[in-house]
């Protein structure tokens, strides 16, 4: 089989779990063995960080003359060229790991999309309403136009079903591969730069927009401190800058909670790793997640994992972790983080999530539709 997959849309370092998502699966499909050719559309701004993959004999690389950061040009030359370059390359079948397929069907092309989430759906705070009206646009398109939509978890299925299917929509779920590298950084450096002690601090690690709820993971931390309840009263916050960020940061200013709450931005694979780790607890406040995958990280890692009923997470999580009813209820929190006193930490093994079983899946698909 003779197959696209489309990376135009990949910003290094800037597209969080999607971006983990898209390499851990490639890394799946190219520790699997097969006949398959699979050839990466590349951005000229990110093909670098794919080169790798060519020492693999089944894989090859079309740079195309876009930047992955200029949006609006790739988008307009994605709907104009894109089909075109496949049907001169003799490409029949692509694979789009996100929903930014051209808009336009193409009998001569065969696609499988993967939708993560509807997040402006539910959130159109976030978005203009030209912006609003464009994402509505091209979801309804990309369910139309596609030959399969993969959800990444039950409920995202159910959530495009109820919003955008048709009784001959073709749905499936495969879960996200997740790869846990196992190196750590020595905690010695890690205790110096935030001054923790071990099981003496809470890390969260998301991205900073408003339905990740970190300000009540904050807020559980002051009245901890405030009334000085017997819990660790420091919290790590690592991850992405979001439109939100200054909110959290004038929240912690304002509340006198600069010593307690710590910014500590994008980090290193080996930094996270160790945080989970040695943290008191890993909070995960959020209230919408197509997949969640931080709360699976925590666990694979030992670490205790407290957070939210809300969306995919009990799903993913397969209910191993611990549970808040109310996401903004800062005394169910504290409660929560009491209970936990006393269990222990344990690595968690999830082979579904295994970066070649989730990729044997996909080939599944690939194989159903495209042959």
């Amino acid at each position: 089989m003779k197959l696209a997959i489309d990376l135009l849309w990949v910003k290094p370092k800037h597209n969080g779990g999607i971006e983990s998502y898209i390499r851990n699966l490639l890394d799946g499909f190219m520790s699997l063995e097969d006949d398959n050719k699979y050839i990466l559309f590349c951005a000229k701004d990110n093909a670098d960080t794919f080169k790798h993959y060519l020492e693999d004999r089944r894989f090859t690389m079309e740079i195309c003359d876009i930047s992955a950061f200029s949006v609006g040009k790739r988008i307009l030359w994605h709907n104009r060229n894109f089909n075109k370059l496949l049907i001169k390359k003799g490409i029949k079948n692509c694979f789009m790991p996100v929903y930014c397929k051209p808009l336009l069907r193409c009998k001569k092309i065969r696609y499988v999309t993967t939708i993560h989430d509807l997040q402006q759906l539910h959130f159109p705070e976030y978005f203009s309403k030209k912006r609003r009206a464009w994402m509505m646009f091209c979801w309804r398109r990309t369910v139309k136009t596609s030959d399969c939509i993969v959800a990444i978890s039950e409920w995202v299925k159910k959530d495009i079903e109820t919003n955008f299917g048709k009784k001959d929509t073709d749905i499936r779920v495969v879960l996200n591969p997740i790869v846990i590298d196992q190196t750590k950084t020595d905690f010695e450096k890690i205790k110096d730069k935030y001054k923790i002690e071990e099981n003496n601090f809470y890390f969260v690690l998301s991205s900073m927009l408003k339905h990740k709820n970190i300000i009540t993971a904050i807020k559980t931390v002051e009245k901890i401190k405030n009334e000085n309840i017997s819990l660790p009263k420091k919290l790590i916050i690592a991850g992405i800058s979001e439109a939100d960020e200054n909110r959290i940061v004038d929240y912690i200013n304002s509340h006198d909670l600069k010593d307690n709450c710590i910014m500590a931005g994008f980090i290193s694979n080996e930094d996270r790793n160790i945080l989970f780790e040695k943290a008191y607890a890993f909070l995960f406040p959020s209230i919408f997640e197509g997949f969640g995958m931080p709360v699976v990280e925590g666990l694979m890692l030992g670490g205790r994992v407290v957070t939210t009923k809300c969306t995919s997470i009990p799903e993913v999580s397969k209910n191993l972790a611990y549970y808040v009813d109310n996401p903004f209820d800062v005394d169910e929190w504290i409660d929560k983080l009491k209970g936990i006193k006393e269990k222990p930490k344990k690595a968690i093994d999830f082979p579904e999530y295994e970066k070649a079983y989730v990729a044997k899946q996909y080939l599944e698909v690939f194989e159903s539709v495209f042959r």
